[in-house]
């Protein structure tokens, strides 16, 4: 397993998480407004005690990929909360 993410539901979910991690005293990787996956996104990044990256997302919307290959913004996405587990590198993984 790369890492695991935590998909949230809206940007102040992201926040607010952030903020309670960061009180905590953990190290956190923030990646505010990026663009990954097809998707513009704002997330941190957290190590667990067995060197597992945690990420905490949100999908703010999607890239449609053009065909002279240039991102252009979609629509937004709707997302609930979901946990979800991804293998690979790229940006989607934590080795971005």
């Amino acid at each position: 397993m790369d890492h695991v993410g935590v998909q949230v539901d809206s940007p102040e979910s992201v926040t607010a998480h952030l903020a309670r991690v960061k009180a905590a005293g953990l190290p956190v990787r923030e990646e505010m407004g990026v663009d990954c996956c097809h998707a513009n996104q704002d997330k941190f990044w957290v190590e667990d005690p067995d060197g597992v990256d945690w990420e905490v997302y949100v999908l703010n919307h999607d890239i449609d990929e053009s065909p002279a290959g240039r991102a252009t913004d979609a629509a937004p996405l709707k997302h609930g909360l979901a946990v979800v587990r991804a293998t690979g590198g790229g940006c989607c993984g934590s080795s971005a």
